[in-house]
């Protein structure tokens, strides 16, 4: 999985590319799971679909991302890879593979409060996809 870290003023940022829209959000999920936890750590033990809607491409990346955010917080997952079954401008159906968050095994190497809008940027060009998201440590 390749993905490029922005440096920011106390934010940390991240950079993928894909062939295909779907392929750009599994590639920006596994990347926010590395920078946040490391990949490394987790284990793809069991499997957890959601959707996901926005609206536009930047709005359905904020919530896709948010949404992973969300079930670490409230649900103690972690995960390590992501399927995205359909993708549109505005809709996300997404299976993702992870496991409980344990203390003694995974760790938090970036505190992520929020994804955010600012530098926000998904794109088609050169015949690839393109995105850029700040998160907020």
């Amino acid at each position: 999985m390749e993905y490029r870290i922005v440096e920011h003023t106390s934010d940390v940022g991240l950079e993928v590319e894909a062939p295909t829209l779907p392929a750009l959000f599994e590639r920006a999920g596994a990347a926010f799971s590395d920078i946040v936890f490391g990949l490394s750590s987790i284990e793809a033990r069991e499997a957890t679909a959601w959707e996901v809607d926005g609206d536009d491409l930047g709005g359905l990346m904020v919530a896709y991302l948010s949404e992973v955010l969300y079930r670490f917080e409230v649900e103690e997952r972690v995960f390590c890879r992501y399927d995205v079954g359909s993708a549109s401008d505005t809709h996300l159906s997404v299976q993702a593979w992870g496991e409980r968050f344990e203390s003694g095994r995974h760790h938090v190497l970036e505190p992520v409060k929020a994804v955010t809008w600012h530098q926000l940027e998904v794109v088609h060009r050169d015949g690839q996809w393109h995105a850029r998201v700040i998160l907020d440590l």
